[in-house]
């Protein structure tokens, strides 16, 4: 398990992007919302995604590149509790909408 965060950490810190959030001392998932489709609404602690939804949510989407990764990493944040770290993301609009931000990946520390 260590193995799999270690190798997800290293591949998702080195994906480029255009924001991140700041680095908490723990990020953690306070919720998830499918679509209906295969996209999600994803909402981490106040404050993790400035200028998206509440301050804290963004879209998942299957067009993202390394969605397997991204999602899996939620999935362990998730189960772990929390992780100290930050998530990135691409910040489309700005009209109070689920579908401000693209979450692409996140900023992991040890």
């Amino acid at each position: 398990m260590t193995r799999l965060l270690i190798v997800l950490v290293c591949v998702l810190s080195s994906y480029a992007l255009a924001d991140s959030g700041p680095q908490l001392q723990n990020l953690e998932v306070t919720r998830i919302f499918n679509d209906g489709g295969e996209s999600y609404y994803i909402e981490f602690n106040n404050g993790s995604m400035p200028g998206c939804f509440s301050n804290r949510g963004g879209r998942l989407l299957p067009s993202n590149p390394r969605f397997s990764e991204t999602y899996s990493m939620v999935l362990t944040i998730m189960a772990t509790g929390g992780i100290k770290g930050g998530v990135n993301y691409e910040n489309f609009r700005d009209d109070d909408t689920w579908s401000d931000c693209e979450i692409t990946g996140f900023d992991l520390r040890p």
